[in-house]
């Protein structure tokens, strides 16, 4: 059973906000942070969830992964919780220390549990999917988390077909998904003042020209002749090829 948190304040100092719109947006975002603590401590974690991703809509503090990750995990929600972890300590500062401790700790111990896959993909803001889930689009913000067995991962980008690979990853384990590129498209054909350039007429065949049988038969009458002479001479031998003043969730 999941283990209830206790809110502990930080004071950490907050980005200025240039405009009026931008501050009310914060301070909606700190009023969403504190009920979502209250309600984590209370044990409704959906709510608590709901609260903290409204504050990161409103406000996009990294910081907020922290408190996301620890509600992901107390809902049995692994694979979501690492991400989270994965994307606060991308951009923890050292002034985070405590918490990224902490969030290193938890994510270490879920790597543990989870497989582990990462996505290479030579076209950018293509939709990743697993197992008809999109996870984000190309390139991803974090490494996909999945319990172990059977997956199947899908990138769909525009004007390319659809790529799909089965991945098995075993707890602990991490796995590289690599997009091949498309081979290169055909030459275009060179234009003048931007108008396509008329197509190359096409030749006549050697054999419908007129000196072409003008040569054969005095080659076939010089030939002949050349043959009944050597024959006569031969015999038969002729042969023809900014940042919230945050309320955290104490693990």
């Amino acid at each position: 059973m999941a283990t209830r948190v206790s809110a502990v304040v930080l004071a950490l100092t907050l980005a200025a906000v240039p405009c009026a719109r931008g501050e009310t947006n914060r301070e909606q975002a700190a009023a969403l942070l504190r009920e979502g603590v209250r309600l984590h401590d209370r044990g409704d974690y959906p709510s608590a969830l709901e609260a903290y991703v409204r504050a990161q809509r409103l406000y996009a503090s990294y910081k907020l992964h922290y408190n996301i990750g620890l509600t992901l995990e107390a809902m049995g929600r692994l694979e979501e919780a690492a991400a989270r972890f994965e994307l606060f300590l991308k951009h923890a500062s050292a002034t985070d220390a405590e918490r990224t401790e902490s969030a290193r700790g938890k994510l270490q111990a879920l790597v543990s549990r989870l497989g582990v896959v990462t996505v290479r993909c030579p076209v950018r803001d293509a939709a990743v999917a697993v197992d008809g889930r999109v996870v984000g689009r190309t390139p991803l913000e974090h490494r996909i988390y999945l319990r172990p067995g059977r997956h199947r991962v899908t990138v769909d980008a525009p004007e390319r077909p659809r790529f799909v690979r089965a991945v098995d990853p075993a707890a602990g384990v991490t796995l590289e998904v690599s997009v091949p590129a498309l081979p290169a498209p055909p030459p275009v054909a060179s234009t003048v003042d931007g108008a396509q350039a008329p197509p190359r007429p096409r030749s006549t065949p050697i054999y419908r020209r007129w000196w072409f049988w003008t040569i054969v038969g005095a080659v076939v009458v010089g030939g002949t002749v050349g043959a009944v002479v050597a024959a006569r001479s031969a015999g038969d031998s002729w042969m023809p090829s900014g940042e919230l003043t945050l309320r955290w969730s104490k693990p």
